[in-house]
């Protein structure tokens, strides 16, 4: 009986000893949670209770990373569960870091207020250009504004929405007005002749600009600073007038004229010659119709003579043909 009491109290020693030995590593925990766009952290401390872990083993242990899979070309990991690996001698213990994506895209020097002007539609694609926006994860922006009406002035309320992949999300307010045009023509299509000239009539509705004007093609249309142009070539070409930085275009189609009578001939023949920078005598006077066209002469008088600048013939298609000179001066 006495032997078996002892074997009984040596069983339950070795229990003891067995479940009291102490743990050479305390860990904080095994699990971790990590913000998406942070490095995973290469100190113990973050890992292991250094106060309550024994010193010794601590100077042998080794942290193994070669299973965290990181983004390319950035040093911190993907999204979803890494695997880190703390060891020493032939123990090893496994860590489980769970990246997660947690933050919100960020908007950067925020504009609230949009302008833009009757008639203008947003280009949503130049406009989401205007929003900056700061996250790790890629982001996609997206702007509501199906109660703006832009056809109507008026104050309108729209939103703008970043999200990035896990579907963090930041909205904005925004306020878009709707404005009369600084300047517009009072017709955006004009069909000349070649070698018309034509004042193009436009609105400013601002106190303060001066109206600017340009051609996008000066071989087809040239354009001075009173806003008349002048079509030098077949062709299609756009005015566009400026003030304080707001544009207004106008498409001008230039074709070949139809030159049917002496008069048309006439007033053709001083647009091309005032275009072209030459010398225009005092009198201009139809003569005769020969097989190049209506012949203009063109002259001054002095006190006894007819001083003759030119007798040129204009074709029905405009070309202007040297009756002097026999060859042509232009061709359309």
């Amino acid at each position: 009986m006495k032997r078996i009491v002892n074997i009984i109290v040596v069983f339950i020693l070795g229990i003891c000893i067995v479940s009291c030995k102490k743990e050479p590593l305390i860990f904080k925990s095994k699990k971790v949670d990590l913000e998406y766009g942070d490095m995973v952290s290469e100190n113990l401390e973050d890992y292991i209770n250094i106060e309550q872990s024994d010193q010794d083993v601590l100077k042998k242990v080794k942290l193994d990373l070669s299973q965290i899979k990181k983004v390319k070309d950035k040093n911190y990991p993907e999204l979803g569960i890494h695997i880190l690996k703390i060891g020493y001698d032939d123990e090893s213990y496994e860590i489980e870091i769970n990246v997660k994506d947690t933050k919100s895209p960020v908007f950067e020097d925020f504009n609230s207020t949009l302008k833009f002007v009757k008639g203008q539609k947003s280009k949503k694609k130049e406009l989401l250009k205007s929003f900056k926006v700061t996250d790790v994860d890629s982001v996609n922006i997206v702007i509501d504004d199906s109660q703006v009406n832009y056809d109507k002035e008026g104050e309108y309320k729209a939103t703008v929405c970043a999200s990035d992949s896990t579907n963090n999300k930041t909205i904005k307010n925004l306020k878009i007005f709707i404005v009369k045009p600084a300047v517009q023509f009072v017709n955006n299509q004009v069909e000349l002749k070649l070698w018309d000239r034509k004042k193009l009539p436009v609105k400013v509705n601002t106190k303060n600009g001066k109206v600017n004007y340009r051609s996008t093609d000066r071989s087809i249309i040239s354009v001075n600073k009173n806003g008349v142009v002048t079509a030098k070539r077949k062709g299609t070409a756009t005015v566009i007038a400026t003030v304080n930085g707001e544009e207004a275009r106008c498409k001008i189609t230039v074709s070949k004229p139809n030159i049917t009578n002496s008069q048309h001939a006439t007033k053709y023949l001083l647009n091309y010659l005032k275009a072209n920078g030459k010398s225009i005598p005092s009198f201009n006077e139809f003569e005769y119709v020969s097989e190049y066209g209506y012949v203009i002469h063109g002259y001054n008088m002095g006190l006894d003579f007819t001083f003759t600048s030119y007798w040129y013939a204009i074709s029905k298609n405009g070309d202007i043909y040297d009756e002097m000179l026999f060859e042509y001066v232009y061709k359309s």
